[in-house]
């Protein structure tokens, strides 16, 4: 898992592939090969391995909130939106402050047809970034 972890973090993820794979047949359910392995497959495109995989990331490992993240992401990518929304408004229960969680549910309530929630998520996605805020010294 080290090795593929590295090759990972290196952008060599074709290399990292089979390192990862390798950790999976010997135990499926590890959290951090399942989350590396499936963000690979996300970037190449499989997302419903990567979504497979990513699943088993955030169940073996809660508190892995990329996992979490990347999975919504695949779900709406996929067209499972509101799948995707039910993992981000699970996360945002848990990191109530974070911005891009805040963007990244407005896109998906968009795509829901959801304007009036997006709306509300694009603005505190504003605020948790600070945007709107006046400057120190005015």
């Amino acid at each position: 898992q080290a090795i593929g972890r590295l090759l990972f973090k290196m952008r060599r993820l074709e290399d990292a592939i089979p390192h990862l794979e390798a950790v999976l047949a010997s135990n499926s359910a590890h959290g951090m090969a399942n989350y590396l392995l499936g963000r690979i497959l996300l970037l190449q495109g499989d997302r419903d391995r990567a979504i497979e995989l990513l699943r088993e990331a955030a169940s073996a490992r809660p508190e892995l909130l990329d996992a979490r993240r990347d999975l919504a992401k695949a779900l709406v990518r996929e067209g499972r939106v509101e799948d995707g929304i039910a993992v981000y408004e699970a996360l945002l229960e848990e990191v109530t402050s974070d911005p891009g969680l805040h963007a990244l549910l407005a896109a998906a309530y968009r795509r829901a047809g959801r304007v009036a929630e997006a709306k509300e998520q694009a603005e505190r996605a504003r605020e948790a970034s600070g945007a709107g805020r006046p400057s120190p010294g005015r």
